[in-house]
């Protein structure tokens, strides 16, 4: 996991861009992550991001 182990869980969302057409030149597009009790989300919850797909 880029930002480490996290026992609450974590879900990671990927521009389709960097899966589709990786650019060798490192412009892909940032990889936005959900951690509870981070920007706003209630830190609570034992498995969160467990029923994202």
């Amino acid at each position: 996991m880029p930002t480490g182990a996290n026992a609450r869980g974590a879900a990671y969302a990927v521009p389709w861009q960097n899966v589709t057409s990786h650019d060798a030149s490192g412009a892909d597009q940032p990889v936005t992550v959900y951690q509870p009790g981070k920007d706003g989300i209630p830190p609570g919850g034992k498995a969160f991001g467990a029923a994202i797909r």
